[in-house]
């Protein structure tokens, strides 16, 4: 016999085949003569495979991994295990793997490639570069990197011979700048990242990445350095043109005097005088530094040169840049203060005071601007200097700009502000020393910003100094703003340059430059118009207070100071930052005014007044409007309106007709309280008269139609929109607007939901941003738990919903901190009635937004209730955002489908009760010879599932999952796949639960070791309330019993399958009898459980008409089984009958054989029965025994084993009687029972062990107790 070559009677079996084959079976020889042995793979089918020899062994498996076109090693091994046997075939198969030149050849490069060099990098600048060629194109592209700053320069070369290598190198060696440390210095500057070591000084981060792992050089000025200690660092740069700039970033934080200076040296290496220099504390900030370099030498170097200042600080240095061309001044050039640095302008140390930023007036009235220059508002800043105590006569302020380069031409341009005393600018140099102004102006410029400017001819770098001088009072505040350095010499006599606006015309008059505005137009640009005012400008369009009212109308923006009166924005923008005017009335007596006077206008034939007026409150007086000629009495209101008119802004018009010119007067009158306050916006003057009953001026929007109803317009909007010029849809809210979409608080709860933007005011609880924009600035609802008791609720209440037959109900929620409680969603209709919740979630959620959503069919109009309910502490504030109300019902893919990929695990969550957790994992579980190799979704080492680690638990330990809420459904198919390898693997279980969250029986169940491989789960789901799936895996006896979940899928309509036959019912409960309470002559339902199994193997739904615990009147009542299997198919075979029978009572005399066909011995035996029951279980055999034979002897009627004594008044009486009792469960347990348990414990007395036959004796007893609760006797039919 030949076996691969070799005759069999060769063939000897070394000692470990002979183990390896004994360990295994028997070897055979196949039909074929080939010597084989059976596959001994557990759980896999049997198979012969061939015994290959050592020899050959190489050989075959080479010859296979190149036909089979060269497969991964483990899917070698699975083809070569099917058929071949040998010894360590696992090993030669991975050694013919890693041979393999292809196969190595198409292997992933590693995650982590190898360093370069073992090395640590160079900490000094310019000893250590990079050289590569790049290939692109056809072109060879050589690089030469400076290691430690990354500079980088290029050139192209022929090819990569040696000579052309070389010569290219020394090319670019000059062009990439040779930097190195100066030796004639006291110390080095040091290349580090992140902080660095002093507190409170150096940056956090470089400034090339913006990150602690970023590169820069530092100069560490802390102990031990002394003062003026410097440290310098040299560049040789090649300078191809005549124009180069140098830029770098540099950081000086801290509290010394530090000093960077910039040095640009020629090629004789003579250190000068800095082309740049910086000093003191600039901020933890990272800051531009700037030259421009012309040079007619090949060479020349740059020096940087750090002082040590008089105590801690440091000075970085980092992104160092070398380019053609004059820099770009465009960051140091221009400057109108609006950033806290101001510039990184710097107060002079020695003058009297310094210069300060501000915004709005200055502190003292009649003096200083209202105003800034650049926007002209009252949030603009500038810089001025206070001329009040403590200041005196000639005291000075100066304040030095950043140096500038030498110039031929430059035009230095400002705006000031000089409501008195002098301002002097001056030409400072490189020695720094300040001579005569080149520029000055003195005295009352009047209240206007103007121009100042000056050219600039210089040899050396420059700084320009502003010095304001204090005059005698307080009247003399001075201001400046909008710096700008422009190439070029200033235009003189030509045009001035202040920018006019509204056709206005710029004129210099004696070296002052003022705006001439055309009719209609004034302010010092020409900015305000005399015919339209809006309020934004603080100047309020120069409209003038009364002198004479009792108070003064107030410029503002969002809402008033008092709660439930006026507007929360304005009406002009419609937002919390837009300005109108309003009156407080708060502060003031019932009927005092305040008049507001607008400017004077021409006499007209016809002129439209129209203005936007808010009143709104409980107490709001009156408004009037007053036509008021050039004589300037107020006579009768022109215009009147009063009491509270809404939460809106309404428009009032006025037609005027005068021979003379007129102004117009708004006077608010006071209410009875606080909450009476008035706001005007958006007054205009219109050439026309004004159109009555033709079409109002309300902009409405979304298809709204502006009506005009008893003089007052408002919007009639189309279905789907609210709000006062229906701009608010009801069926979407951001709650951006602060009427927060009309919905309304509720008025029974314990607190509010509050309107927010940015994070709560507790810290690790609430959302940092709103979800709409992901913005500090976007707004959501939230509840703040701090201040609230444990349980305490808030409701916040949608607008009303029409009936339904399908809509979705969306909404992100955020659920963060560690003692987040619940979030209820409910679906309210027009009864107004709370029920239970339609949608909840509980605890924490994460930091992030989620969405909620709920589907809603309903034949009334609703609304929607959001209720956060408080945690035990302040760690719980729970959010809203993105309220959605949108036609069909929600699709459900989001939640419907689930594999474990994202490592939020889709939302499910853990119990809190149960004995451990699931886990998610990929790959396989730790314990080997159980659970999966891979997921089930991808079927790879990197596929996520959930599973039970059975390996540190005890016995019957189980661990829950719960997934989220699902709609109620008429029929949902729900599939899963499980995986359940092991030797102790136990059960897995599959529950559907309700609203009210009780895990009630098992919808599937599986058990015992499955197999290694993936297996599919499904039920059918049909039920009337919102429900849950709750997964339950149970701990076998060892650590081999692991249970694997994965790919859940939530599908609509019931499970498909190819299963037609009906379930099979194993077991129909017999008829009964119910014995009725004689108080309302009704029974309790109750009966043994019908059983039924299912082809499928997986557990059928079983449902009854009557439930067990339905309280029955008297008479027969027909139960009726369904079984349902998970394909639909129906078996209702099984039917019982449950008959009430009533209790007659006992005579007055007390004679318990009253209307009784039973012998009255026969009575006092069941009495007696009865007691030696309770007495002791010894006995049960007598009672049994003289049963059985009454039974025997007449079974002609039921009565005679249904009597209608009064057992249960009987019974009860003993039982108190007793001291205990001693009674079975039904699990046979005995138990001493010292009171009597409540209604709801039930009983069973262990049936007689022998002597009596099934067919003559009772099956069963069950005892209900209970106060005149019915006692149960089930008989089996009389054969």
């Amino acid at each position: 016999m030949y076996l691969l070559g070799i005759w069999q009677d060769q063939l000897t079996y070394p000692p470990t085949l002979q183990v390896a084959i004994h360990s295994c079976v028997t070897l055979t020889i196949a039909r074929d003569n080939l010597l084989v042995a059976p596959r001994c793979e557990p759980l896999a089918a049997t198979k012969e495979c061939i015994i290959v020899p050592r020899s050959i062994i190489e050989g075959l498996l080479t010859a296979l991994h190149i036909r089979l076109d060269h497969p991964t090693s483990h899917q070698l091994k699975l083809s070569v295990r099917r058929y071949f046997f040998a010894l360590d075939l696992d090993k030669y198969i991975d050694q013919v793997s890693d041979s393999c030149h292809q196969c190595a050849a198409s292997r992933r490069i590693p995650h982590t490639m190898i360093d370069q060099t073992t090395g640590d990098p160079p900490e000094v600048v310019g000893i250590a570069f990079a050289a590569d060629v790049i290939k692109h194109e056809c072109q060879l592209i050589l690089l030469l990197r400076e290691v430690v700053t990354s500079y980088t320069l290029s050139c192209l070369i022929e090819n990569e011979r040696h000579d052309t290598l070389r010569d290219a190198l020394l090319r670019l060696y000059p062009d990439i700048f040779y930097l190195f440390q100066d030796y004639n210095d006291n110390f080095y500057w040091i290349r580090t990242s992140g902080s660095t070591n002093a507190f409170g000084t150096g940056p956090k981060y470089d400034h090339t990445y913006g990150t602690s792992q970023g590169f820069y050089l530092y100069m560490e000025t802390s102990n031990p350095r002394n003062y003026n200690e410097t440290g310098r660092i040299w560049i040789l740069l090649y300078n191809a043109t005549n124009v180069t700039c140098v830029e770098w970033f540099y950081h000086m934080n801290g509290t010394t005097g530090n000093i960077l200076n910039v040095y640009i040296i020629n090629a004789t290496a003579v250190v000068g005088t800095p082309a740049w220099t910086e000093k003191n504390n600039q901020g933890n900030i990272w800051q531009l530094g700037q030259i421009s370099v012309e040079r007619d030498i090949l060479y020349y170097y740059i020096m940087f040169e750090g002082i040590v200042g008089s105590s801690t600080g440091g000075i970085a240095l980092d992104d160092v840049r070398i380019t053609f061309g004059a820099c770009s001044r465009d960051a140091q050039t221009k400057c109108d203060f609006e950033d806290p640095y101001i510039c990184y302008f710097e107060q002079d140390e020695y003058d009297d005071f310094d210069w300060k930023r501000t915004s709005g007036s200055t502190p003292t009235s009649g003096t200083g601007p209202k105003y800034d220059h650049t926007y002209g508002t009252s949030q603009g800043s500038y810089m001025y200097i206070e001329t009040s105590y403590p200041r005196y006569n000639n005291k000075t302020a100066r304040l030095r700009t950043s140096s500038y380069p030498a110039t031929n031409g430059t035009c230095v341009m400002w705006f000031y502000h000089m409501y008195g005393a002098t301002l002097n600018v001056y030409l400072v140099n490189t020695d720094g020393t300040v001579g005569a102004p080149a520029w000055a102006n003195t005295n009352d410029q009047g209240n206007v910003w103007r121009l100042g400017k000056l050219s600039v001819e210089t040899k050396s770098a420059f700084q320009i100094v502003f010095e304001g001088i204090v005059r005698s009072g307080d009247k003399g505040d001075i201001a400046l703003d909008d710096v700008r350095i422009i190439d070029g010499a200033c235009l003189r006599n030509e045009t001035c340059d202040v920018d006019c606006l509204n056709g206005g015309v710029c004129v210099s008059d004696y070296g002052n430059e003022n705006c001439q505005c055309v009719s209609g137009f004034f302010g010092p640009t020409c900015n305000i118009s005399k015919k339209q005012c809006d309020f934004e400008d603080p100047h309020i369009c120069y409209f003038e207070q009364d002198k004479y009212d009792d108070f003064d109308w107030i410029r503002t923006s969002g809402s008033t100071r008092t709660s439930a009166t006026g507007p929360a924005y304005d009406h002009t923008y419609g937002t919390l930052q837009g300005s109108y005017m309003y009156i407080e009335t708060s502060y003031q007596r019932y009927n005092q005014t305040a008049r507001l006077w607008t400017l004077s206008y021409p006499a007209t034939n016809g002129t439209c007044v129209k203005w936007f007026y808010h009143m709104y409150g409980a107490t709001v007086n009156t408004m009037n409007v007053y036509l008021v000629n050039k004589e300037g009495t107020v006579g009768a209101p022109a215009w009147t309106n009063r009491n509270n008119q809404g939460n809106i802004w309404r428009l009032g018009k006025l037609s005027v007709e005068t021979k003379s010119a007129f102004q117009i007067v708004f006077e608010g009158i006071v209410g009875s309280s606080n909450t009476g306050d008035i706001a005007l916006d958006d007054v205009r003057i219109i050439d026309g008269a004004c159109l009555r009953n033709e079409t109002c001026d309300i902009d409405c929007l979304n298809g709204g139609v502006c009506v005009l109803d008893y003089g007052i317009e408002n919007c009639q909007c189309m279905p789907g929109f609210v709000g006062p010029t229906c701009n608010i849809s009801q069926y979407q809210c951001d709650f951006e607007d602060p009427h927060i979409c009309y919905f309304e608080q509720d008025k029974y709860d314990d607190f509010d939901w509050i309107r927010r933007s940015g994070s709560t005011y507790t810290f690790s609880t609430g959302p940092a941003y709103d979800h709409t924009y992901g913005t500090l600035q976007g707004s959501y609802m939230y509840i703040e738990t701090s201040y609230w008791r444990y349980n305490q609720t808030a409701r916040l209440w949608t607008l009303s919903y029409p009936a339904t037959n399908g809509t979705c109900i969306k909404w992100f929620y955020h659920m963060y901190g560690a003692t987040v409680n619940t979030l209820n969603v409910y679906i309210i209709n027009t009864e107004g009635t709370v029920g239970a919740p339609a949608w909840t979630n509980r605890n924490n959620q994460g930091n992030i937004w989620r969405l909620g959503k709920l589907s809603v069919e309903t034949k009334s109009a609703f609304q929607i209730v959001f209720e956060g309910i408080v945690g035990s502490n302040d760690k719980g504030d729970i959010a809203l955002d993105d309220v959605r109300v949108i036609d069909g019902a929600c699709l459900r893919n989001a939640q419907n489908q689930c594999d474990f990929e994202d490592p939020y695990i889709c939302y499910f969550e853990q119990d809190e009760y149960d004995d451990f957790d699931w886990i998610r994992t990929s790959g396989s579980t730790p314990t080997h010879g159980t659970g999966p190799a891979y997921d089930h979704t991808y079927g790879t080492l990197e596929g996520f599932y959930i599973y039970i680690e059975a390996s540190g638990q005890n016995l019957n330990d189980t661990a829950r999952i719960w997934t989220t809420f699902y709609p109620a459904t008429n029929g949902t198919c729900i599939q899963w796949y499980y995986h359940m390898y092991g030797e102790t693997v136990n059960t897995l279980n599959v529950y559907i639960v309700n609203t009210t969250s009780t895990v009630g029986t098992i919808a599937w169940t599986n058990r015992n070791n499955q197999g290694n491989l993936w297996r599919l789960g499904q039920i059918s789901v049909e039920i009337n309330s919102t429900f849950k799936i709750i997964f339950e895996g149970i701990v076998g006896s060892s650590f081999s019993g692991d249970i694997a979940l994965d790919d859940i899928m939530i599908t609509d309509g019931i499970c498909s399958t190819n299963d037609n036959e009906a379930p099979i019912i194993t077991f129909c409960p017999l008829d009964a009898y119910l014995l009725a309470d004689k108080a309302n002559n009704t029974a309790v339902a109750v009966w043994n459980s019908p059983a039924a199994t299912d082809n499928s193997g997986v557990p059928p739904y079983i449902t009854t008409n009557i439930q067990q615990g339905d309280l029955l009147a008297m008479g027969n009542h027909l139960v009726s089984v369904t079984v349902k299997d998970s394909s639909g198919n129906i078996n209702s075979s099984c039917s019982f009958n449950l008959e009430v029978i009533g209790v007659v009572n006992a005579s007055s005399s007390g004679d318990v054989n009253a209307s009784s066909s039973v012998p009255d011995y026969l009575i006092a035996v069941y009495i007696l029965c009865v007691f030696i029951f309770i007495m002791s279980p010894l006995f049960i055999f007598f009672c049994r025994s003289h049963f059985v034979n009454i039974r025997m002897e007449a079974p002609t009627e039921m009565n005679d084993y249904v009597t209608s004594i009064n057992v249960p008044t009987y019974l009860s009486t003993i039982i108190k009687q007793s001291n205990g009792m001693d009674l079975h469960r039904s699990d046979n347990t005995p138990h001493d029972y010292d009171e009597i348990p409540d209604g709801n414990t039930r009983y069973e007395v262990p049936p007689a062990t022998s002597g009596i036959g099934n067919d003559v004796a009772p099956q069963s007893m069950e005892t209900q107790l209970g106060n005149n609760v019915a006692y149960e006797h089930d008989y089996e039919p009389i054969k």
